[in-house]
């Protein structure tokens, strides 16, 4: 994880807990001690998941800094005009983007590049959901530093060349799996993390009182762990 900012993406599909570990770590960013992030959900199909998060704001809002631990949503469907005010004014936050692939799928035009190649220089932690690795635009894909991996639609064997790491990958989703079919109904929250740059694998344990997310992830080197 680069301490400057990451894009990370929570691959999963519907019920997998995939938007509560996204604001797990949202929400590590926003709490700590030194260099808090303000979080931002971009809500464009009002998911019942936020609905604890009160503060709708107006996307021009963005134009002026929030509060360092400012938590707001913006349920709107231009997304190309957020990615341009977050790009001109947003510093220091986490930016949320629920069901990503309706935005980055296919062909990502010159606004959707360019919010891809910032998190770094402005500070931010860029977090995109999606359902499917496949479906996934390439562009998206090459970007993305850190991949939190839950049971996805995708068939695991043979992964597109697409897919950074696709052979790590595809050994996690295996595991997350098989990890899931010892679980009962509603508890299929397998979880790992591939950080691309750092090439480390990240265990989700279930099992602490830590109320810090990093606390509950055991990080080992992805070529040791998988036994490339």
């Amino acid at each position: 994880m680069n301490h400057k900012g990451n894009n990370w993406a929570a691959f999963g599909k519907k019920n997998t807990g995939k938007t509560y570990e996204v604001m797990q770590f949202a929400r590590y960013f926003n709490e700590r001690a030194k260099n808090p992030k303000r979080i931002i959900i971009f809500d464009h199909s009002n998911n019942a998941s936020y609905d604890d998060i009160e503060e709708v704001i107006e996307m021009d809002r963005l134009r002026w800094q929030l509060p360092a631990r400012a938590v707001v949503k913006i349920q709107s469907a231009d997304f190309d005009t957020f990615a341009e005010l977050v790009l001109m004014y947003v510093r220091n936050a986490v930016i949320v983007i629920d069901d990503s692939s309706a935005y980055f799928r296919n062909n990502v035009n010159d606004m959707r590049l360019r919010f891809l190649k910032s998190p770094k220089n402005n500070g931010n932690e860029y977090m995109f959901q999606c359902h499917s690795l496949r479906e996934s635009a390439p562009l998206l894909l090459e970007n993305i530093d850190i991949f939190m991996l839950k049971e996805t639609r995708d068939q695991i064997e043979g992964l597109p060349s697409k897919v950074p790491g696709a052979k790590r990958i595809e050994l996690l989703l295996r595991e997350i799996s098989n990890e899931n079919k010892l679980l009962p109904e509603g508890e299929k929250w397998a979880t790992r993390c591939y950080d691309q740059e750092e090439d480390t694998v990240w265990r989700k344990y279930f099992d602490t009182d830590s109320d810090n997310v990093l606390d509950t992830y055991e990080v080992e080197s992805a070529t040791d762990y998988l036994g490339l």
